[in-house]
């Protein structure tokens, strides 16, 4: 994450991320997955990419968001958790690896570490 930045999500089902300002005091930027009744920020990386899950139509997704504001759905199957630097996504779900601790890497958009 992001050194000094926080996300998450709100009751009102939107996502949030809180930029540090300066004096303790933060800016908020709320968005929502396009059609989605809840939309949560789980990772942020030094770029400003984030990763989350929305719920959509009785159906949990992921998503990525730019910096740009473009959102876009990765289609894993497992929950987006984490995002670094080098655009590299930490999957996380409840089945256990040969590892034993159900954590994957996504490295590119379809190619899995385990």
């Amino acid at each position: 994450m992001m050194p000094g930045k926080l996300c998450g999500g709100g009751p009102t089902g939107q996502a949030f991320v809180a930029n540090p300002t300066g004096s303790g005091s933060y800016s908020i930027t709320t968005f929502q997955y396009p059609g989605a009744s809840s939309t949560l920020a789980m990772g942020i990386n030094n770029l400003g990419q984030i990763v989350g899950t929305f719920f959509e139509n009785n159906t949990f997704g992921n998503f990525i968001r730019f910096p740009s504001g473009e959102v876009s759905a990765i289609q894993v199957g497992r929950t987006a958790s984490d995002i670094n630097d080098a655009g590299q996504i930490v999957l996380t779900d409840d089945l256990a690896t040969p590892a034993g601790d159900g954590t994957y890497i996504l490295r590119t958009l379809g190619a899995f570490l385990a």
